[in-house]
């Protein structure tokens, strides 16, 4: 490393701090770096060498969200004012003109790319920031972090007002971006700057966020007077619409048509200031050169199949398959009766349209939207008679939430035999997902065996639910070979049944049964369960089990499972109350203890494993004082080595705030320190650290004690809030 020249060093080290075009250009309403996990400036305390080398590339671009930041960037350019002339980017997230005063402002003259906000408070010391307008010639300016009440107040419009007369003095402005929102305060901004940018001389391209009206008529906001004159700016090659992409060809079209062609070949539209699109094509008609060629020419029919299947899956079904609900659309009956729910018009119309087109589409449109469906017995009739019409449909189902029998008209349980005579199940061989609900146990008996039969090697997913108002004490028996032989490709399981006994018996059947079905099980999910279930289960091999996650009344009943598998275990979810030394002996190799309810008083009192390197909180309530003394015993028990191991601890219903003034009143800062001086790491739900880069703490200051009852969920927010209000006032 020291025979690297420093050109070379500050090379290779320059992509550390390069902050992507994306994120320092973003107009939205939330920080984009709010979610940073960690700041390139750690790689200056390497040695004196590397600071030298890259304080240039640390200073090149300047991001300051709090005043903390603000701070600590007078600081730093107090005492080494050249620190400043490496500037170029500056991006302001606020006023903070008690550190940020014009002598901060003029030790940064070559600031090129100007990123600031408008959303100030009527208190807010703004001198810095009307310093910065009148000594930058920017070449590009940014206005984001727009306001969230939408109406602003006196100070944000003077503050605007001073913006529009130094747009005047630049003379190198090229690019101008609104902040991406539509509100009074916003159309307020993009009148009064409006005169300054028509003035600009090398001005270039404005990006600004339109909404557009319901109606044949479209109407814009802010004025439609006002952005005619921008777009027929002299030398303005580009207009930039933001939000424009959502809304359908009818209405763009409308809106293009109102120009002639040489402005129209200046409009484009984009999500974000970063990607654009020439919406000035829609009024132009495509022709291939080629009338005769045809898409993947090349490849076969089942390959061509599989990729516009796989591609029109996603226009059909917009929400996910999942296993904790109803399926994305129920499609049985399309274009031959009425049965259609959750389907949009759009995808409708999709369909329609790609159904068609030609054989080959027809084929792979079919197996597109019947791929998750949920079927009822009142819709069993009419997806006999779209099978009749084309015999694809049970092939091309992959996920399934077959409901055998609900509760009909008058009381009555409608009969599960219509769907067995028409042999429908049968044919779904293709099976991956598999929902099956029931309102009685012994209705699954003329069900689950021809499903088992027809796709019992396919199933990947497998979810058993019988609803809450079942009889548990009107058992129904069934074999083990039954309900999981055949299973070879299963890996994921859910069981919600409490009424099915599973019985057992001796002989090669069932020592086959226990060797080869659930060779490939994962993850094993039990809400409730017959005390049968878990010493069958506890009998499989189960060689490639991995995740265990059981339901509160259920976690006393797993003693069995956990000392025939409980080596194989390196994830288990168990409520608080379950967690014991007990419980963790036999589960060696654990890495990761999810607590799904909690905390108690005496959790991770006294108890240690050596290979838990995470854990998870999923609590629906806060005791202060159990939860103080949960911290207390938990740090502990790290200093004392009783859980060495342990480096991430994840809250699963807690959010970071996204900005100071949600910071000061965050209460999970002294613990995040606490935990932070024995190695461990806290994470909120979306795994993102905590960091102490928002809050300012003088020399002299003391942080406050934290007072734990403001640590509800969002829930009980409300309720606890004014609690602690009446303990303050008494």
């Amino acid at each position: 490393m020291n025979a690297l020249a420093d050109e070379l060093l500050s090379i290779i080290l320059a992509p550390y701090f390069a902050v992507p075009e994306k994120l320092f250009a973003d107009n939205g309403g939330v920080s984009p770096f709010s979610k940073v996990p960690q700041s390139a400036a750690d790689l200056l305390h390497v040695c004196k060498r590397w600071m030298r080398i890259t304080t240039p590339l640390l200073y090149e671009t300047v991001i300051i969200r709090s005043k903390a930041q603000a701070s600590s960037l007078n600081l730093a350019l107090t005492r080494h004012a050249e620190f400043g002339r490496f500037t170029r980017r500056l991006r302001l997230e606020g006023a903070y003109g008690e550190w940020v005063t014009p002598e901060i402002v003029q030790a940064m003259p070559q600031v090129k790319q100007f990123c600031f906000t408008l959303s100030v408070l009527y208190k807010d010391d703004v001198s810095g920031l009307q310093t910065a307008f009148e000594l930058f010639q920017p070449e590009r300016v940014i206005i984001t972090l727009y306001n969230r009440n939408g109406h602003g107040n006196q100070q944000q419009r003077k503050l605007i007002r001073d913006l529009a007369s130094c747009i005047l003095l630049w003379k190198d402005l090229q690019h101008f971006t609104f902040s991406h929102t539509v509100g009074s305060i916003d159309a307020f901004a993009f009148d009064t700057l409006a005169p300054g940018l028509l003035l600009a001389p090398k001005l270039e391209t404005i990006t600004a966020y339109y909404r557009v009206a319901q109606g044949p008529e479209a109407t814009w906001n802010p004025t439609f007077k006002t952005f005619t004159q921008l777009l027929a700016k002299p030398g303005l090659q580009y207009y930039i619409l933001q939000g424009f992409s959502g809304f359908d060809r009818e209405q763009r079209l409308v809106f293009l048509q109102k120009f002639s062609p040489d402005l129209r070949q200046r409009i484009r539209a984009a999500e974000t200031s970063c990607t654009t699109v020439d919406f000035a094509k829609l009024t132009q008609s495509s022709q291939a050169a080629n009338p005769f060629w045809h898409p993947m020419q090349g490849h076969s029919n089942e390959e061509r199949l599989a990729i516009w299947t796989r591609i029109l899956t996603f226009a059909f079904h917009s929400r996910g398959s999942g296993m904790a609900g109803s399926f994305s659309s129920q499609w049985f009956g399309f274009r031959y009766a009425d049965h259609l729910h959750n389907v949009s018009a759009t995808a409708l119309r999709t369909a329609s349209a790609c159904l068609g087109l030609s054989k080959e589409m027809h084929i792979a449109t079919t197996r597109a939207i019947y791929r998750s469906i949920t079927l009822q017995p009142s819709l069993y009739r009419q997806l006999e008679i779209a099978t009749q019409r084309d015999s694809n449909i049970p092939s091309a189902v992959q996920h399934l939430q077959l409901e055998v029998c609900n509760t009909g008209q008058d009381g009555k349980f409608p009969t599960n035999q219509q769907l067995h005579d028409t042999g429908l199940l049968a044919r779904m061989t293709a099976l991956k997902v598999l929902v099956l609900r029931s309102a009685i146990a012994y209705s699954i008996k003329t069900v689950w065996p021809v499903l088992r039969a027809a796709a019992g090697e396919s199933l990947v997913r497998l979810r058993f639910c019988i609803d809450w108002y079942s009889r548990t004490d009107q058992l129904t028996e069934f074999r083990v070979q039954d309900v999981f032989g055949g299973l070879t490709a299963l890996e994921e399981l859910i069981w919600e049944v409490s009424c099915i006994e599973l019985t057992t018996c001796e002989g090669d059947d069932q020592a086959l049964t226990l060797s080869q079905s659930l060779c490939k099980l994962k993850h094993v999910t039990v809400k409730t369960a017959h005390r049968t279930f878990y010493s069958v289960l506890s009998r499989f091999a189960l060689p490639a089990i991995k995740t265990l996650q059981v339901d509160a009344q259920q976690s006393s009943k797993f003693g069995p499972f956990f000392e025939a598998h409980g080596q194989k275990l390196n994830r288990i979810e168990v409520v608080a109350s379950a967690v014991s030394q007990t419980l963790l002996d036999t589960v060696p190799n654990l890495q990761c203890l999810r607590i799904s309810t909690g905390p108690t008083l005496k959790i991770f009192s006294g108890i240690g494993h050596a290979n838990i390197s995470r854990i998870e909180y999923s609590c629906n309530y806060y005791d202060a004082r159990k939860f103080r003394q949960m911290c207390e015993h938990l740090t502990q028990g790290v200093e004392e080595s009783k859980l060495p191991s342990l480096r991430k601890i994840l809250l699963r219903s807690e959010l970071w705030p996204i900005d100071e003034k949600q910071a000061k009143r965050n209460p999970w800062f002294p613990l995040a320190k606490l935990l932070a001086t024995v190695g461990v790491t806290l994470l909120d739900v979306h795994e993102d650290p905590w960091r102490e880069r928002l809050i300012l703490v003088d020399d002299g200051e003391k942080l406050p004690t934290p007072d734990f009852q403001v640590l509800p969920t969002r829930l009980r927010k409300a309720t606890l809030a004014a609690r602690l209000g009446r303990e303050n006032k008494g």
